[in-house]
């Protein structure tokens, strides 16, 4: 992803599973804006900082199950998450709880696995 730069501003679709990732760096997805889908799934992904899918807005599908996520993700994902987020996969992961007020962040919410 280092190499992504302006001229991959119009990429809409990002797949990244299985592929070992136990990270998402804060500055991947800059380039990206106008991303609707990212597939993070079958990773090892432990956090998202938060200014990792921050600038984001028009994100609709959001698929991180099968990673190593606890239940800070759910601290950190307040400030990054889109309104416009309508698939949300975040089963098979190390949650135990599930916040109510996280529903209020997302209005068009139309599938979420836990």
């Amino acid at each position: 992803l280092k190499a992504v730069s302006n001229n991959s501003s119009c990429i809409k679709h990002l797949h990244l599973s299985h592929n070992l990732l136990s990270e998402i760096h804060r500055d991947w997805f800059f380039y990206l804006p106008k991303l609707t889908k990212v597939d993070l799934d079958n990773n090892r992904i432990q956090t998202l900082s938060s200014s990792s899918l921050s600038n984001l807005e028009n994100l609709a599908e959001l698929r991180l199950s099968r990673n190593r996520l606890s239940d800070s993700f759910f601290e950190e994902c307040n400030t990054f998450i889109s309104n416009n987020l309508q698939v949300f996969d975040i089963s098979c992961n190390r949650l135990t709880k599930f916040p109510r007020e996280f529903l209020k962040q997302v209005p068009n919410l139309r599938t979420l696995n836990l």
